[in-house]
């Protein structure tokens, strides 16, 4: 049985964020297919915790030197989706959220970059820890 994250269109319950530890990986065919063109900074295996009140972690590991492997920031639902911002870079995205359990899946609605559109939303993020 699979836990809709989003709320249906007219007046239902505001969506739940599951709190706890996710992680993918994102290659560089997955880049080069969304126009990214700055594949060896946003290649590699992401760790994600989403955090209470609003707040969420991303670790980055890749097979060459990062600049910036760790991200912060907040979400917030609006509606029937949920915003999120990386404080440190200034960029945002916009999703509808899925989650099964044990896989949880982002429906990307708008992002400030494509790179937020393929690390949140190529593939789905499985639950390592609660």
């Amino acid at each position: 049985m699979s836990l809709s994250v989003a709320a249906s269109a007219a007046g239902a319950a505001a969506p739940k964020v599951p709190i706890g530890v996710f992680r993918t990986t994102i290659s560089d065919a997955d880049l080069v297919r969304a126009g990214v063109s700055d594949i060896s900074e946003n290649h590699g295996t992401y760790t994600m915790k989403l955090l209470p009140k609003g707040r969420w972690t991303l670790h980055q590991v890749a097979p060459n030197t990062l600049q910036a492997p760790n991200h912060a920031g907040t979400y917030a639902v609006k509606n029937n989706a949920i915003r999120f911002t990386d404080t440190g870079f200034a960029v945002s995205f916009t999703a509808r959220l899925s989650f099964d359990g044990k896989h949880l899946r982002f429906k990307i609605l708008s992002a400030d970059i494509p790179e937020l559109r393929v690390i949140w939303g190529a593939h789905f993020w499985t639950k390592v820890r609660g």
